[in-house]
């Protein structure tokens, strides 16, 4: 008996994948999917955390300076440190990130909410939708690197005293002149971590189990097949 011309996409799925490893893909599918909305979960809750903090102490000051760096501002001893560094010609605190900060919020609340479609999206739009995730934690440390870097570099001519370029570390301990710098990151960003690991994760398990038998994978749409019925073609 001949298969029905309406019923041979079907016919070819099952055919392609039959009992145990059409199950597989199913589990793979939908835990990546989990994933992904853990790390959209994680992304929305790690927002409003510390990502980075800087800690200076000199004999000056006994009981330490601390620079605290969420997404969209810097809270501490904001006013004391940029009085500091007005002498030796650094620009202010404030000066440095302006465009991230305005960005951040409104950037990791639409990674979050892009990824709650990762259980309908389909393989070529996942890739799409979780990337931005997985790099978000490197682009966040380099672009801190850099404004780093460049307030204490590029220095005022002007400034009352005059002082070679320096750099803080990133991590860890550092010494500038007189002050010593203990740095870290902070729960906000290690959460974001987490939630890129599991974003890779969803990936991998939905590109590599879930969509691996599936007989549309070459051709995947805006929406999977296996979980919308009405988006096959």
């Amino acid at each position: 008996m001949s298969i029905p011309e309406t019923l041979a996409p079907e016919a070819a799925v099952l055919a392609a994948a039959p009992g145990v490893p059409r199950r597989r893909s199913a589990v793979a599918r939908w835990l990546g999917a989990a994933l992904a909305l853990s790390a959209a979960a994680a992304l929305v809750g790690a927002s409003r955390l510390p990502f980075w903090e800087m800690a200076l102490k000199a004999p000056q000051y006994p009981d330490g300076l601390k620079l605290t760096v969420y997404l969209d501002r810097i809270e501490g001893d904001v006013d004391e440190v940029d009085s500091l560094n007005h002498y030796i010609g650094v620009g202010k605190i404030a000066d440095g990130a302006k465009f991230e900060r305005a960005v951040s919020m409104p950037g990791i609340y639409a990674m979050g909410a892009i990824l709650v479609l990762a259980p309908v999206v389909g393989r070529r739009k996942f890739w799409l939708l979780a990337t931005p995730v997985v790099l978000f934690p490197i682009i966040f440390a380099v672009d801190l690197k850099y404004w780093m870097h460049r307030l204490s570099t590029d220095l005022d001519p002007h400034a009352p005293f005059k002082m070679k370029p320096f750099s803080f570390a990133l991590f860890g301990e550092s010494k500038v002149a007189q002050f010593v710098s203990t740095t870290s990151f902070s729960a906000g960003y290690w959460i974001v971590v987490g939630a890129a690991l599991a974003a890779l994760a969803a990936l991998l398990l939905r590109d590599g189990v879930g969509c691996s038998s599936c007989a549309r994978r070459a051709t995947c749409g805006a929406a999977c097949s296996a979980v919308i019925p009405w988006s096959r073609s």
